[in-house]
């Protein structure tokens, strides 16, 4: 079953990761406005900005579609990416955490 993943960078602040994966969530929804459900919505994190292209880079050769979110605010960093998908390609990531 496809869940709709969100992925932010733990480098960043708590507060900070939840609005950058509010803007990765609503990058996805305007990028791909039929490709997406709103049943299960996944929040994923990762240690920092290479990871994430890592991550990005991953993506793109498997051909899955996904979005990136730059933050203007701090030199146009990607700090999330979003994508509609079965998830296997992030069963080793770590579920977002506040603490």
């Amino acid at each position: 079953m496809k869940k709709l993943y969100v992925i932010t960078r733990r480098d960043l602040p708590v507060n900070y990761r939840a609005v950058q994966a509010g803007h990765g969530l609503a990058e996805y929804v305007l990028a791909y406005p039929d490709d997406w459900c709103n049943e299960t919505l996944v929040y994923l994190e990762v240690a920092n900005e290479d990871v994430l292209k890592r991550i990005a880079s991953k993506l793109d050769f498997r051909n899955i579609k996904y979005s990136k979110f730059h933050e203007p605010d701090i030199d146009n960093q990607l700090t999330s990416i979003a994508t509609h998908n079965d998830g296997r390609i992030f069963r080793n990531l770590k579920l977002f955490s506040c603490i």
